[in-house]
């Protein structure tokens, strides 16, 4: 069986230097993994992560079931904000790290890593009695890019009439986020960097047009890499076998 394909694909063959990620295949740069880490660092990069997992959960209940599940409390988050965290076993251990987003009152978007997508999937679906809630897969239905850098608000400014310096801050009108797409706003940055991030998901996405092969479009792999700040990550059961959960570049 061949290496799975992200919505775009066309794009990273062309363009790119393509490698096995999780079984998808992924641009690991375009023109160069030191020119593409430079220019997200001090400008702003566009990453396809739509190899990711994806799952949403809704419902009158989905808030209070995603509190059971994970480490934090996404019931407490308001529309259209995110944050970081980790599902864990019965042992303490790590199921997987996820970003979980509310997107209205009774609707959680919940993104994980792309290994994990029939795992994770399944560990939410198998902890949901009792909960009156619904749980869709939206890994191929929906695609996910992710705008980073310092200049990243700049730059999604110009394809949107939102306020885009106020969505840390209030939820966008609806419709008004860029080509009919959800704009999520992250608030934790889990690259340890003081940078804009944004990730955008829709469906129907299409193709990038007008898009040339230049450090904007920023080989994923290769640059997360060469990030040389210190990050937060979860160590558990996808590394270890379970052991106790541990957090590693955290003061």
């Amino acid at each position: 069986m061949g290496l799975k394909r992200t919505h775009f694909f066309a794009f990273h063959e062309a363009h790119g230097h393509l490698v096995d990620f999780a079984g998808f295949a992924m641009p690991l740069y375009y023109e160069g993994i030191t020119a593409e880490h430079l220019a997200v660092r001090d400008h702003v990069g566009l990453f396809d992560v739509s190899h990711m997992g994806r799952a949403l959960v809704s419902g009158p209940e989905a808030g209070r079931f995603l509190d059971y599940v994970t480490t934090r409390t996404p019931s407490a988050l308001t529309p259209l904000r995110g944050h970081y965290t980790v599902m864990c076993n019965d042992r303490g251990g790590i199921v997987d790290d996820v970003t979980v987003f509310r997107l209205e009152e009774d609707q959680f978007f919940v993104v994980y890593n792309a290994g994990n997508r029939d795992k994770d999937y399944q560990w939410l679906i198998t902890h949901r009695a009792g909960c009156h809630i619904r749980i869709e897969d939206r890994s191929d239905q929906t695609p996910m890019i992710a705008l980073q850098g310092p200049h990243a608000a700049a730059t999604l400014q110009r394809l949107t009439s939102t306020d885009v310096q106020r969505l840390r801050r209030q939820r966008p009108d609806d419709g008004a986020a860029a080509r009919q797409a959800a704009l999520l706003v992250d608030e934790d940055d889990v690259l340890g960097q003081e940078v804009g991030q944004f990730q955008v998901a829709g469906d129907g996405f299409p193709e990038p047009h007008g898009v040339e092969a230049n450090p904007l479009a920023a080989g994923r792999l290769g640059r997360q890499h060469r990030v040389q700040t210190p990050v937060v990550l979860a160590v558990g059961e996808q590394h270890h076998g379970g052991e106790a959960p541990a957090l590693e570049g955290f003061e």
